[in-house]
């Protein structure tokens, strides 16, 4: 894992850590709509008065998630296209800079293949850190909220 943040370049870490962010607090939120709909459907169910806030406090939580993920889902993208255009670039630059002789004893096939499978599958790899990061929130605030229970 430590590796793979190391491909990363400098001036995209902030980008990657505002997408973990919003993963982790998307993450959170989903934790919280389970907590508020237990308490609303419990405070129904008791015959409370007034249950308006905790279903605003449902819908809140509801609404964050939605917007949580949508950002989180565009900022992952535009990570993903820079990055991975990032290393493509760089590859490419490191290529041109191997003398011709070095080139013809590596072979076409393996610079083919850094160019083109190498570069998608970090890519891939990269696309699925905010689900590890919101599953972990999910996984955190659930069991956060059934020690509290």
């Amino acid at each position: 894992m430590r590796h793979l943040f190391q491909l990363i370049a400098p001036e995209a870490r902030p980008l990657a850590a505002l997408v973990a962010v919003l993963a982790a607090i998307g993450g959170l939120l989903s934790a919280a709509l389970v907590a508020t709909g237990n308490r609303v459907i419990h405070a129904v169910s008791d015959g409370a008065a007034s249950t308006t806030l905790l279903i605003a406090a449902f819908f809140g939580a509801g609404m964050g998630k939605l917007v949580c993920g949508y950002f989180s889902e565009i900022l992952l993208t535009k990570f993903c296209h820079r990055t991975i255009a990032e290393m493509r670039t760089n590859i490419v630059r490191r290529v041109l800079a191997v003398p011709l002789r070095t080139y013809e004893n590596v072979g076409s096939p393996r610079v083919f293949a850094s160019l083109t499978e190498d570069v998608a599958a970090v890519s891939q790899a990269l696309s699925v850190l905010p689900g590890i990061v919101i599953n972990v929130a999910i996984a955190a605030g659930a069991t956060g909220y059934l020690l509290w229970l």
